[in-house]
């Protein structure tokens, strides 16, 4: 979703996704309302290193690395640091309200992946991969999902943002 709301602001960009349906859909919606600068395709985590080559601005992860080993996604978040100045983050973290936690556990839940969001969230969640892969967070936001949060980052070497 964060990829089409700024095609407009951007030359090209990439949705990459394990999932072909996901993939399929994304193609459509973008021929649907006439995006042409999206470019979508399957791929594994293993293997998406090896597909894109070009220097990017920002790259965006979108509800994936909650499901990952740790590990992976502090690699993920490492390698996205040689793409790009600016890491854009949107993710699930633990709500206060009991109603939108149990909503958030129950949508875990039906999609199978509770095991692995309760395991990162009692690792220290979003938060705690960030700073594992020695980013810094320069903005967060709240989004209208009670339970998913996007931060805006850049790597601790990055002087165009440093403070």
């Amino acid at each position: 979703m964060l990829l089409f709301e700024n095609a407009h602001r951007i030359n090209k960009g990439y949705g990459i996704d394990i999932n072909k349906k996901m993939i399929n859909y994304a193609k459509k919606k973008a021929r649907k309302i006439g995006i042409n600068n999206l470019i979508f395709f399957k791929s594994d985590v293993k293997e998406w290193r090896n597909l894109i080559v070009e220097g990017f601005t920002h790259v965006v992860a979108s509800l994936c690395l909650h499901e990952m080993e740790r590990d992976t996604a502090v690699s993920i978040l490492k390698d996205f640091q040689k793409l790009a100045d600016k890491i854009i983050i949107a993710d699930l973290f633990e709500p206060n309200s009991t109603l939108q936690k149990r909503l958030l556990h129950f949508d875990e839940w039906m999609a199978r992946h509770l095991d692995r969001y309760k395991s990162y969230r009692d690792n220290g969640g979003m938060d705690s991969i960030i700073k594992e892969a020695d980013l810094i967070i320069q903005t967060e936001y709240k989004t209208k999902i009670p339970f998913i949060k996007i931060w805006v980052c850049h790597p601790k070497n990055n002087r165009t943002y440093a403070a």
